[in-house]
């Protein structure tokens, strides 16, 4: 069923409205049929133009303005930040320099991201006047940023004028490879490793001045070597350094964990882990057994390697620091090692720390396993 009223019902309807609002019915002209009329709507207020050069009208604001476009320009139109640390706050200025013979009308200061706030004073610009923004900008967590800051004036055309603030986070440092490992050295051979280091900065910056502090325990030296930067891409330039390491074997070097660590200004601090050893031509492997956890009475066992590299050793004795700790060795058929088999019987709660002692007939100095538990 039709719910809508007949056409005629809805064009009194309409007279009535007409009556109601003062207007003189007689005067208002008819249709061809000789019916009362309908009065013409209200012609709609223009649309607000949308900004001819991409900008945004802010939400929520309705423009709508006859004036000629307005002849402003932001100064400086590129602000670069440099380097900066994450979640850091930088700021920064620009200024609204109005270069029209009219007031400024200033609409709208704004950016492309939440992470920029600014502070200006609103208020027409006069003709020849400069206004004055502060930005402060918070930075993220890594790579390189461009943002966008606009301001618009109030005109037909939404007139609007950018300025681009760059930054780059503190670049983290790439050790190619991960780790430097000597390895196993034999007293008097060479011991030099080569590395690289990597990393990424934005285009124009200085390279990083890189000096490591080296935590190793062993005598290790570092030289690094000279900068090259390759082509720009996507405004960051791909840096690369070497770093060479040298590790003096002249003399056995027991078995060392240390790092190299980078902290400076430019970048995030970084951790190389260096290890390695030099011996006289046997050593164990694993340097340290971790036995677990123990009970006061119980027994826990372990097994480590006693390897040589060239002449066959023997072993002539084997002495533990504690009496809780004993030790045998066993030839491996066919290889270049010993099984080294430890046991531990435990009498006291707590921590323990022992080392057993291995003598080897080719060898002047004994070689060493540090013995390690916890007793409940």
């Amino acid at each position: 069923m039709n719910r809508w009223p007949p056409a005629r019902a809805f064009v009194r309807f309409a007279s009535v409205v007409v009556l109601a609002a003062g207007c003189d019915p007689a005067a208002a002209p008819s249709d061809a049929t000789g019916g009362e009329a309908v009065p013409e709507p209200a012609p709609a207020p223009p649309a607000p133009r949308p900004p001819p050069d991409g900008g945004a009208v802010p939400r929520g604001v309705y423009v709508q303005s006859d004036a000629a476009p307005f002849d402003f320009v932001l100064e400086p139109e590129t602000i670069d930040l440099g380097v900066l640390r994450p979640d850091e706050s930088a700021r920064c200025t620009f200024e609204i320099v109005n270069r029209d013979r009219r007031p400024l009308d200033l609409l709208h200061v704004d950016g492309s991201c939440d992470c920029v706030g600014f502070e200006w004073r609103p208020g027409d610009v006069p003709p020849g006047g400069r206004r004055r923004v502060d930005v402060v900008v918070s930075a993220e967590n890594r790579g390189n940023k461009v943002l966008d800051a606009f301001v618009q004036a109030r005109d037909r055309e939404v007139t609007t004028r950018h300025v681009s603030i760059r930054y780059a986070i503190e670049p983290d440092l790439e050790f190619l490879p991960l780790r430097a490992d000597f390895g196993q050295r034999i007293v008097g051979t060479p011991a030099q490793l080569e590395l690289s280091i990597r990393y990424r900065l934005p285009e124009g910056v200085a390279p990083l001045r890189l000096a490591p502090k080296v935590e190793v325990g062993a005598p290790v030296t570092i030289e690094l070597g000279a900068v090259t930067a390759a082509a720009p891409i996507g405004g960051l330039v791909a840096i690369e350094q070497p770093l060479l390491l040298r590790l003096d074997a002249a003399k056995p070097v027991a078995p060392f964990r240390g790092h190299l660590e980078f902290a400076g200004a430019g970048y995030r601090r970084a951790v190389l882990p260096v290890t390695g050893a030099v011996h006289g031509g046997a050593w164990i492997e694993p340097a340290e057994l971790h036995l677990g956890v123990g009970e006061i009475g119980g027994v826990r066992r372990g097994t480590v390697r006693l390897r040589w590299t060239r002449e066959p050793v023997d072993v002539e004795e084997i002495a533990c620091s504690s009496p809780d700790l004993t030790a045998q060795a066993l030839r491996d058929e066919g290889a270049r090692s010993f099984r080294l088999q430890v046991e531990f019987k435990p009498s006291v709660a707590g921590e323990f720390t022992g080392d057993v002692t291995v003598r080897l007939a080719q060898l002047p100095d004994p070689l060493v396993l540090r013995v390690r538990a916890r007793v409940r």
